[in-house]
């Protein structure tokens, strides 16, 4: 390649880069116009009113429009096309493919399901259908039995699709922000019973790693007086060799990423990846995976569409202002389009970031 096709790529992406529609800066907590009651209506500012409810017969409707930002991205970054050509587990396609049945499962967590039965929540809505292009949806005991197919070659396979979506993600950040990638891992317990201790067990696999302790002398106090002073023992354990790191580095290293654990925590409790909701290892194993591609779409999002102090936010959080989002939906031939409550307050930052995701072209 010449020096000048390389400055006229260079100045191409440099003008798609500048028609992406920026990102504003967010806040959770917005005040809202100070109004005050008229004066021919005393009392509380709740009123008793009368209200009707009315079926609409126009269009159809889901609570989950923010559904729409996700989708659009796994089908942008061809996630369903890497499925189904790395996995394979079904002889007969009627109708559904791999793809089917692990976007069900990863959609069902990215909207707030806690276990497979919620993904009937999804199978019953014609809106969401329409969204995600599909005629229907697997049946919560479908999807059920496509997670026992899973086997170890499985799992690896589809984690290598979660790795090759990620480096097309990264490959699209500012240059500033791929200097380094850094992984937090934390251990966690999950008690199981009966037949589902199948393949529990513990090992660190062979690996070398690096222990380094920290000894602090705290004093131990009751009310105001003094008891006696206690050594802690705080343990860090990482695989940086000393020669980038030594032993106090790797300790401030690890307090300034002290919220592993909280991470971990909105992994368990924010996207239920860990409730194990089968009796099978590799079934359960195949479930948090998808856990995780759904914590990765949400991420991606952060990352690329949505301002940027969107990705230390809780699920819980995140779900109120960009997937609990009312919407219509109405399909005309080949295209669906999602009207979107006026009335949410977010709804602007939603139509940024589609517009923003239809810039990108994901090679």
């Amino acid at each position: 390649m010449n020096s000048s096709t390389r400055s006229r790529r260079t100045s191409q992406r440099a003008r798609r880069i500048r028609r992406r529609p920026r990102t504003r800066t967010i806040r959770r907590h917005q005040d809202q116009p100070l109004l005050w009651p008229d004066d021919k209506h005393p009392g509380p500012v709740f009123r008793n009113r009368q209200v009707r409810l009315k079926t609409q017969q126009r269009g159809k409707v889901t609570p989950y429009g923010g559904l729409t930002l996700a989708h659009d991205q796994a089908m942008r970054l061809g996630i369903d096309r890497d499925i189904n050509r790395s996995i394979h587990l079904l002889k007969l396609h009627m109708p559904y493919r791999e793809s089917d049945h692990i976007l069900t499962h990863v959609y069902n967590l990215y909207v707030g399901g806690q276990c497979i039965e919620d993904i009937a929540n999804l199978q019953h809505s014609q809106a969401v259908k329409h969204l995600v292009g599909a005629c229907r949806i697997p049946d919560p005991t479908t999807a059920g039995d496509f997670l026992r197919r899973f086997e170890e070659p499985d799992l690896h396979a589809f984690q290598g699709v979660i790795d090759r979506a990620r480096e097309k993600v990264w490959r699209k950040l500012p240059r500033r922000r791929k200097q380094t990638a850094t992984v937090d891992m934390d251990s966690t317990i999950k008690e199981v019973y009966g037949h589902c201790k199948q393949g529990a067990d513990f090992g660190l696999g062979g690996r070398t790693y690096r222990v380094v302790v920290k000894r602090q002398e705290v004093d131990v106090s009751e009310g105001q007086e003094y008891l006696f002073t206690q050594d802690r023992q705080r343990f860090v354990i990482t695989n940086i060799p000393r020669s980038e790191m030594n032993a106090g580095d790797v300790v401030s290293f690890a307090y300034g990423r002290c919220d592993q654990e909280n991470i971990i925590e909105q992994l368990k409790n924010g996207i239920a990846a860990m409730r194990m909701p089968t009796g099978e290892l590799l079934a359960n194993g195949a479930f948090l995976m998808a856990g995780q591609l759904a914590w990765c779409l949400r991420s991606w999002l952060s990352l690329l569409a949505l301002p940027t102090e969107t990705l230390r936010w809780e699920w819980k959080w995140f779900r109120q202002a960009f997937v609990y989002v009312a919407a219509k939906i109405t399909q005309t031939g080949r295209r669906c389009v999602a009207y979107l409550a006026d009335g949410h307050r977010f709804t602007e930052h939603l139509l940024i970031a589609s517009q923003r995701l239809q810039s990108f072209t994901f090679d």
